[in-house]
């Protein structure tokens, strides 16, 4: 660039420079804008919600009295708008208090398309002193598996939860080592722990649970579309 055109550019009057900028922002949004008209921006392949238990097998109690299928149901009817608003294309394993095989589970995520399996539970410990949520993989996991438990962490986190762990699973859980997609379990807290139970058990906490869990699919199928 020249002096002179550089000189120019400085005294370009600023009711200019504010419609320049206007109009490239008008440009940057607008494909996202008729992307939204089209419905075009909806992300390909589905995530396969997994709310654990159900049904004759309530899973794990809390100390006032309600049950891990009820409360993993719940947010993950909470994600529900949250995946819509998001357009991220979804299936439950189950929508209501119902018992669904493990292996019923791993069919339905072994669809083909299917971009992730999330498997949603609560933990639990006999004793005090262990709080936070968990993100699991299995043994062996795609790189992919990998990267949605962070990610999925790290939507937790931001919405205020503590971590207790991102680790390996060893125990050979089914959801884990037999789906083809990549596949991540979360223990949501410990239904075992006071502080935990608070949130657990409550409308605003599994609300925000459910927001951590979206923001994190959402990185994971931008950054893997």
């Amino acid at each position: 660039m020249t002096n002179h055109h550089a000189q120019s550019c400085i005294r370009v009057d600023s009711r200019w420079k504010a419609i320049l900028v206007l109009a490239a922002v008008s440009l940057m949004a607008f494909p996202l804008w008729l992307d939204q008209a089209l419905g075009k921006n909806q992300m390909s392949g589905f995530v396969v919600i997994d709310p654990g238990h159900g049904g004759i097998d309530p899973g794990t109690r809390s100390s006032n009295g309600i049950d891990e299928k009820t409360i993993v149901l719940a947010v993950a009817k909470d994600m529900v708008p949250l995946l819509k608003r998001d357009h991220i294309k979804f299936i439950l394993t189950r929508d209501r208090d119902k018992y669904v095989s493990l292996i019923r589970r791993v069919q339905i995520a072994n669809r083909p398309g299917d971009r992730l399996l999330l498997s949603i539970h609560c933990d639990y410990f006999k004793e005090h002193g262990m709080e936070g949520f968990t993100v699991l993989y299995a043994q062996g996991a795609s790189h992919d598996s990998h990267v949605a438990a962070h990610l999925i962490a790290a939507g937790l986190i931001h919405e205020g939860f503590t971590c207790h762990e991102v680790r390996m699973d060893t125990r050979g859980l089914e959801v884990l080592d037999k789906s083809k997609c990549p596949a991540v379990l979360v223990e949501l807290g410990f239904i075992s722990d006071p502080h935990d139970v608070r949130y657990l058990t409550s409308k605003s906490g599994r609300h925000r649970l459910a927001a951590g869990l979206v923001r994190g699919l959402a990185m994971f199928l931008h950054k893997t579309q």
